[in-house]
Protein backbone atom coordinates (compact mmCIF):
# COMPACT_ATOMS: atom_id res chain seq x y z
CA UNK A 1 0.00 0.00 0.00
CA UNK A 2 1.42 3.42 -0.78
CA UNK A 3 0.51 6.32 1.83
CA UNK A 4 0.19 9.67 1.06
CA UNK A 5 1.93 12.78 3.16
CA UNK A 6 -1.00 14.36 5.06
CA UNK A 7 1.41 17.53 4.88
CA UNK A 8 2.90 17.45 1.27
CA UNK A 9 0.46 15.05 -0.84
CA UNK A 10 3.94 13.35 -2.05
CA UNK A 11 3.42 9.58 -1.98
CA UNK A 12 5.00 7.61 0.28
CA UNK A 13 6.15 4.75 -1.52
CA UNK A 14 9.80 3.96 -0.58
CA UNK A 15 11.34 3.69 3.17
CA UNK A 16 13.78 7.00 2.06
CA UNK A 17 10.44 8.75 1.55
CA UNK A 18 9.14 8.30 5.16
CA UNK A 19 9.33 10.70 8.08
CA UNK A 20 10.74 9.72 11.09
CA UNK A 21 8.68 9.66 14.40
CA UNK A 22 10.22 10.66 17.96
CA UNK A 23 10.87 7.33 18.76
CA UNK A 24 12.67 6.78 15.29
CA UNK A 25 10.18 4.29 14.13
CA UNK A 26 8.75 6.11 10.17
CA UNK A 27 5.69 7.93 9.97
CA UNK A 28 3.21 6.31 8.56
CA UNK A 29 1.58 10.32 7.91
CA UNK A 30 4.51 12.31 6.76
CA UNK A 31 7.64 12.65 4.03
CA UNK A 32 10.79 13.13 4.80
CA UNK A 33 10.46 16.57 3.44
CA UNK A 34 8.30 17.51 5.85
CA UNK A 35 8.76 15.33 9.15
CA UNK A 36 11.90 14.52 11.41
CA UNK A 37 11.28 13.36 14.64
CA UNK A 38 7.60 14.40 14.93
CA UNK A 39 8.23 17.83 14.11
CA UNK A 40 7.19 19.51 11.04
CA UNK A 41 10.46 20.92 9.42
CA UNK A 42 8.89 24.16 7.83
CA UNK A 43 6.45 25.01 10.24
CA UNK A 44 5.07 28.54 9.18
CA UNK A 45 4.80 27.09 5.75
CA UNK A 46 1.43 28.22 4.36
CA UNK A 47 -1.06 25.56 2.70
CA UNK A 48 -0.18 27.75 -0.83
CA UNK A 49 3.59 27.87 0.19
CA UNK A 50 3.45 23.59 0.31
CA UNK A 51 1.49 23.21 -2.59
CA UNK A 52 4.56 25.09 -4.34
CA UNK A 53 7.20 23.60 -2.41
CA UNK A 54 5.19 20.03 -3.12
CA UNK A 55 5.38 20.91 -6.87
CA UNK A 56 8.83 21.90 -7.56
CA UNK A 57 10.04 18.42 -5.70
CA UNK A 58 7.68 16.28 -7.81
CA UNK A 59 9.36 18.23 -10.99
CA UNK A 60 12.98 17.74 -9.99
CA UNK A 61 11.92 13.97 -9.62
CA UNK A 62 9.67 13.14 -12.60
CA UNK A 63 9.62 16.05 -14.84
CA UNK A 64 6.04 16.93 -16.42
CA UNK A 65 3.63 16.86 -13.38
CA UNK A 66 0.94 18.15 -14.98
CA UNK A 67 -1.56 15.16 -12.99
CA UNK A 68 -0.04 15.41 -10.20
CA UNK A 69 -0.09 19.06 -9.61
CA UNK A 70 -3.73 18.60 -9.60
CA UNK A 71 -4.07 16.24 -7.19
CA UNK A 72 -1.38 18.17 -5.28
CA UNK A 73 -3.80 21.21 -5.70
CA UNK A 74 -6.89 19.01 -4.39
CA UNK A 75 -5.22 17.35 -1.60
CA UNK A 76 -2.60 19.13 0.41
CA UNK A 77 -5.85 21.53 1.67
CA UNK A 78 -7.71 18.24 2.92
CA UNK A 79 -4.66 16.40 4.35
CA UNK A 80 -4.39 15.95 8.12
CA UNK A 81 -1.91 18.61 9.01
CA UNK A 82 -4.20 21.57 7.17
CA UNK A 83 -7.45 20.77 8.29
Amino acid sequence: MVYICQSSGMPLGISDDIGINADGSGSKDYCTYCYHKSEFLESALTVEEMILKSSEILWQQIGDITQEAKKIRQNIPNSKRWK
